[in-house]
């Protein structure tokens, strides 16, 4: 069975990019996949202050991210699934 990950970037509630995750959604669960969606404007993840405190440790694993925020939980989520899908809203400006 195929995990996805599917992470919206959409800071609109109910938008185009909403509706279309959950058309993608529908077709993939009766597929069988098992799916995960992550919606970002709901989860608080600081930006990185790039101070390298999680590359400068020994080893192959990560450091803990000095911003305690919700990135730790998302980068391990984001380490045991097969397949991403990334969506966020296309704006054209003429």
């Amino acid at each position: 069975m195929t995990k996805i990950l599917a992470i919206n970037g959409s800071y609109r509630d109910d938008g185009i990019t909403d509706q279309t995750v959950e058309v993608m959604f529908e077709a993939l669960k009766a597929a069988g996949a098992e799916l995960e969606l992550i919606i970002l404007r709901d989860i608080h993840i600081e930006f990185c202050l790039n101070c390298r405190e999680c590359t400068q440790q020994p080893g192959d694993t990560p450091a803990e991210c000095v911003q305690h925020d919700a990135m730790q939980d998302w980068s391990t989520r984001l380490k045991r699934l097969m397949d991403i899908s990334w969506h966020r809203p296309l704006i054209l400006v003429q």
